[in-house]
């Protein structure tokens, strides 16, 4: 029975399968040296010039992004500096007390150099004085609220000390008749 039992387990190790099921810590390695390229600046990438796998060497360029973004950005930095730098003229001109103009600057200190003043920048030296009365007007219209308000606040700090007393009374009025009608409640409950 002995010599059975071991055949039995001989030919079930011969002919058997047997899954093993094995857990363990690791870290997946690619065989191959992959290096993933990421550009400085988001952009759309206009030609690949390597392949994969292929060698590379310092500097060499491997891809060309599309300059359209970079373009856009490039334009509309350069009209921002431009139209800073003409404000600033503008109000140099204006503190100075000299004529503004688009032109640059002369070695003498003067901003015009024969060209025609900008027209929005002269409009906007046309509308400051005008703007400033109007922000003035408006703080007096403004200041005149405030006495009105600080009148109402004084008038209802003078009715305070009264209107206390005025609530208390008609608190304990109110509590009275709550009184009242429980005690009511109390009878009609007793009654039933």
């Amino acid at each position: 029975m002995l010599l059975g039992l071991l055949g039995g387990v001989v030919l079930w190790v011969l002919f058997g399968r047997l899954d093993i099921v094995a857990v363990a810590d690791g870290k997946l390695v690619p065989s191959s040296y992959l290096k993933i390229v990421q550009p400085a600046e988001q952009g759309i990438v206009k030609e690949i010039l390597v392949k994969e796998g292929e060698a590379v060497k310092e500097g060499q360029v491997l891809i060309r992004m599309d300059p359209a973004l970079t373009a856009a950005d490039v334009k509309s930095m350069q009209a921002e500096y431009h139209n800073k730098r003409i404000a600033l003229r503008r109000i140099d001109a204006q503190m100075n007390g000299t004529r503004f103009c688009a032109g640059k600057r002369r070695p003498g200190g003067t901003l015009c150099a024969g060209r025609n003043p900008v027209p929005r920048q002269r409009a906007c030296l046309r509308e400051r004085p005008r703007a400033g009365a109007q922000r003035a007007r408006e703080g007096k219209a403004r200041l005149r609220r405030c006495a009105g308000d600080q009148v109402q606040a004084r008038a209802g700090a003078a009715a305070l000390p009264g209107a206390g007393e005025r609530l208390r009374e008609a608190g304990e009025g109110r509590l009275r008749g709550a009184r009242i009608m429980y005690n009511d409640k109390q009878r009609e409950r007793i009654e039933k």
